[in-house]
């Protein structure tokens, strides 16, 4: 078997990057395994990762010319090589589906698609008028394909619900989880008092103010804790604006990056996610992996590996809901830390324990696609 990856992730290019690392390992998928670069990087020529897997670059001057570009790429690829048994895996039902679904009909070689956003939650789809586009060309991408790999079981029952599809042809595969790395914190107090904790981009879909609403609404009753924001984005100023406007400025924090995430949740009393829709949100594990309780919405790896009564779970829209939410974690911190031990257990007996198992598991996926 060979695999022709449709992607967007530059860093393949970058050896020091995780996403380089991760994919050295995958030498094993098949004999040859090509990923087409399908967004504007200054790689000049193929990049050779390990013996058998090849990055191609496509294009430096913007992303539609690269996409377009990554048609070309990959009729290349393909053409070198009609006889092989070749598996076209892309990695959204979007614009590298679609680039896929045409190499896919041209030269008559099996659609692999991996799904990593909820892209049917309602929220996915008020997001922008282009997610919506996006969402409408992808059903008949999405029934093309001979297989399809979901990040999270919320997925899979939604595209089985809205298309149609046979629940067996829908692999059920998170984002590889780096088990050991994430749980090699130094155990360090980095932040002096209680506190609850944000990580992750401050971008519209992950619904940061309702946190800090949700915080000043429970300030009476833990007048000490503090709002910790780990991250970086557009919407930094807004966030410090309402939070002077609801008197809290002075207890929320601002770090724009750490080596040692798990430093900081190990003695947060809660890691706080307000998303709208999520992937997998790799964050909550990262969270529990680490004993920091978890105060979220539905989304991600909620109801699958994580089970929804060991998350402290309200509506994106409740922020008096999430109020009470922080209060009973705040208050109750000694069982809301035994909680979170109980289900850690649970969690790494879901997750494949290195990167070879996880290799053998989407390996097993992509063969499928052949059958």
């Amino acid at each position: 078997m060979k695999i022709l990856f449709i992607g967007t992730d530059v860093k393949l290019f970058e050896p020091k990057s995780s996403v380089h690392e991760r994919f050295v390992g995958f030498s094993s998928l098949g004999e040859e395994v090509h990923v087409v670069v399908a967004r504007p990087s200054l790689q000049k020529g193929i990049y050779n990762l390990v013996s058998n897997i090849f990055i191609h670059p496509t294009s430096s001057k913007g992303r539609f010319y690269s996409l377009i570009k990554s048609f070309f790429v990959g009729f290349r690829i393909l053409r070198s090589d009609k006889k092989s048994d070749w598996v076209i895996s892309v990695q959204d039902p979007f614009e590298q589906g679609f680039v896929g679904f045409l190499l896919s009909k041209f030269f008559r070689k099996p659609l692999h698609v991996q799904v990593h956003t909820d892209m049917l939650s309602p929220f996915f789809l008020k997001h922008s008028f282009l997610d919506r586009m996006r969402v409408f060309f992808s059903g008949p991408i999405l029934k093309t394909a001979k297989r399809i790999r979901v990040d999270a079981l919320r997925m899979k029952d939604s595209i089985v619900k809205k298309y149609k599809i046979r629940e067996d042809k829908i692999d059920v595969l998170q984002i590889y989880i780096d088990v050991p790395k994430m749980m090699e914190s130094r155990n360090e107090r980095l932040i002096e008092g209680d506190y609850i904790l944000y990580v992750g981009r401050f971008e519209p879909e992950k619904n940061v103010e309702s946190i800090i609403r949700g915080f000043a609404k429970a300030s009476s009753a833990v007048p000490d804790l503090k709002l910790v924001l780990l991250g970086s984005g557009a919407l930094l100023h807004s966030y410090k604006a309402l939070a002077k406007d609801l008197g809290v400025s002075d207890r929320m924090v601002h770090i724009p990056w750490s080596n040692d995430v798990g430093s900081h949740m190990k003695h947060s009393k809660a890691l706080v996610l307000a998303s709208w829709f999520e992937g997998f949100a790799l964050v909550l594990v990262e969270a529990i992996l680490n004993d920091c309780p978890i105060i979220t919405t539905d989304v991600g790896a909620i109801g699958g590996i994580i089970p929804r009564d060991y998350a402290h779970i309200f509506n994106q829209n409740d922020t008096e809901a999430l109020s009470d939410k922080i209060k009973e974690v705040v208050l109750n911190s000694e069982v809301s830390k035994e909680k979170v031990k109980e289900v850690k257990t649970l969690v790494l007996s879901k997750i494949p324990k290195d990167l070879d198992s996880y290799a053998k598991i989407f390996k097993e996926s992509l063969e499928r696609t052949l059958i």
